[in-house]
């Protein structure tokens, strides 16, 4: 039995067959971390002791027959982005040095109020501005079953990022206010659906988070595909046309799925709004760091300005450097309406857009290749961004073996349909390579 291949579900129904228990789990990913060397290049930080001894207690409740939380004995891990109380945070940046938060994060309370246990903290590039492959390079090594933070590139791996306000961002370091949200890494769709569940809700400490009049959670058990049904939970779908093939469309509609197609018209317009957007609010929110409150702080200084000057010269990193310096141009007095508040324009005509496109109840798809413009792939990515909806990617290659990254967009709090589709698709497509079958069900 290899246990590194075992999604959330198996090992809990393993553990509670009593085949296995949480300390040998853990202790597998731990032998694996080290064998693979992912403590010095994935992790920032490996508790290595602290979760072997939860690991420990979660057995002895379980033997005693004590209530278990959903996620008991699961190993996870988040991004160094988001706060742990007595453990390293310091976002990739050098102007967090040392920062050891004296608190949790609210999806931290939420995990370990369901008796996951939390490897340690992936690396990521400072405030996560530069895109990096932590995550999923975590992921494919076996080095934890779902990571959950900023970090959300790389091949192979299922990606989730929730609508906005679904999952509370308190105790989350972040490079702007309305542009970061969350990124679940995963190597199979349940897992994330699983761990969205956990923590998702609302929060009061969370000026942006919503409250949802249905219930914390957009989604439901996943029901396991039925090759044999004549339709799908998801009735269509929207292609981007420049971006459709062949194989995708007649794999989609071999589910029972109506398949259109559509344009973005406002596509080529989303890239450079979201930079100006995400350069000024990350101007906005690192000037607190000041080397005043908490941080690095130079020692080469004779007065208060000094200080603050130093600090930050020597804190930030050269691409930290070139967002504030671009967001405080964008944001200034002779340039707040040309830059700043077109992009703002803009963002609204792209939501829009995106609304009309998806009023009729269809899920939009973006098959991305290494053959698509590299401009328009980057903005295709921050869709779910832009317009605050959920947006999941599953690998997919089709008849040539060629790799797409398979983008999906839906509604706000439309995750249900989101993750059932990509789950689907995982189990019923014809030509699926991904290593990732979803075993749905209920546990």
């Amino acid at each position: 039995m290899n246990v590194l291949d075992k999604n959330i579900s198996e090992l809990m129904d393993l553990m509670d067959k009593k085949e296995i228990t949480s300390e040998e789990i853990v202790k597998i990913y731990m032998e694996n971390i080290f064998e693979k060397e992912l403590e010095k290049g994935v992790y920032k930080s490996l508790c290595e002791k602290e979760s072997i001894e939860k690991a420990k207690e979660i057995d002895k409740k379980r033997k005693k027959g004590e209530k278990l939380g959903a996620l008991a004995g699961i190993p996870i891990a988040v991004t160094e982005d988001i706060s742990t109380k007595g453990i390293l945070t310091e976002a990739g940046s050098k102007i967090l040095k040392d920062y050891i938060p004296p608190f949790n994060a609210t999806i931290i309370e939420k995990l370990l109020a369901e008796d996951a246990i939390i490897l340690g903290k992936v690396k990521i590039s400072e405030f996560s501005l530069e895109d990096s492959e932590y995550g999923a390079k975590c992921i494919l090594d076996r080095g934890a079953l779902v990571v959950i933070g900023s970090s959300g590139e790389g091949r192979d791996v299922v990606k989730l990022k929730p609508s906005y306000g679904l999952v509370s961002r308190y105790g989350i370091i972040s490079a702007t206010s309305s542009l970061s949200p969350l990124i679940l890494v995963a190597k199979e769709i349940n897992d994330l659906a699983l761990v969205l569940n956990i923590i998702s809700g609302y929060d009061r400490r969370d000026s942006t988070s919503v409250d949802l009049t249905q219930g914390d959670s957009p989604l439901v058990s996943l029901k396991k595909y039925n090759a044999e049904k004549t339709t799908s939970p998801v009735s269509k779908v929207k292609i981007v046309k420049e971006l459709s093939n062949d194989n995708l469309v007649k794999d989609i509609k071999e589910l029972g799925i109506n398949v259109g197609k559509t344009t973005i018209e406002t596509g080529k317009y989303i890239l450079p709004a979201f930079k100006i957007l995400s350069s000024a609010e990350f101007a906005s929110i690192t000037a607190r760091y000041d080397g005043i409150r908490y941080g690095y702080r130079s020692n080469d200084y004779e007065n208060r300005e000094e200080l603050y000057k130093n600090t930050r010269s020597e804190g930030f990193g050269k691409e930290a450097k070139k967002t504030i310096i671009f967001g405080n141009h964008v944001i200034n007095a002779g340039q707040y309406e040309r830059y700043y508040k077109k992009s703002q324009q803009i963002r609204s005509l792209i939501k829009d857009e995106i609304d009309k496109i998806l009023e009729d109840g269809s899920i939009l798809l973006l098959p991305l290749s290494d053959d698509s413009d590299e401009n328009l792939k980057k903005g295709y990515k921050e869709l779910g961004s832009m317009t605050g909806y959920p947006m999941l990617s599953i690998p997919y290659r089709g008849a040539e073996n060629e790799y797409t990254e398979l983008y999906m967009l839906s509604s706000g709090f439309d995750e249900e349909n989101l993750v059932q589709l990509a789950n689907e698709m995982t189990q019923g497509a014809t030509r699926k390579p991904v290593p990732i079958v979803s075993h749905g069900g209920e546990k």
